[in-house]
């Protein structure tokens, strides 16, 4: 079963926690490493590395497939799937519209 490994800093010390066990740290780049090992040492896992604020720094799947980045929010990022959601909806339209008629 795939597990996660979380590395973030509390208080004056950085934390791994793995399920519940926490384990403390001076460093980060120890705890990063601990938390690498136990990582490794599972069949599937990842392992997730948060910065002083909180926010994600790194991560690293052990077994697992790497989840896809999703598409990048814009003016034109979707404007394909949005024209052809658009005619796909007028056909349907279309055709229900043809069905009442008959």
């Amino acid at each position: 079963m795939a597990k996660t490994i979380h590395v973030y800093h509390s208080e004056s010390a950085w934390t791994v926690n793995r399920d519940g066990k926490i384990s403390v740290f001076s460093n980060k780049r120890s705890a990063v490493e601990a938390a690498k090992r136990t990582a490794k040492g599972e069949s599937s896992g990842q392992l997730v590395v948060h910065g002083k604020g909180g926010r994600i720094d790194e991560y690293i799947t052990y077994g697992l497939p790497r989840v896809q980045t999703p598409p990048k929010k814009g003016r034109f990022a979707n404007r394909s799937r949005a024209a052809e959601l658009r005619r796909a909806l007028f056909a349907r339209v279309v055709e229900r519209a043809s069905e009442r008629v008959t």
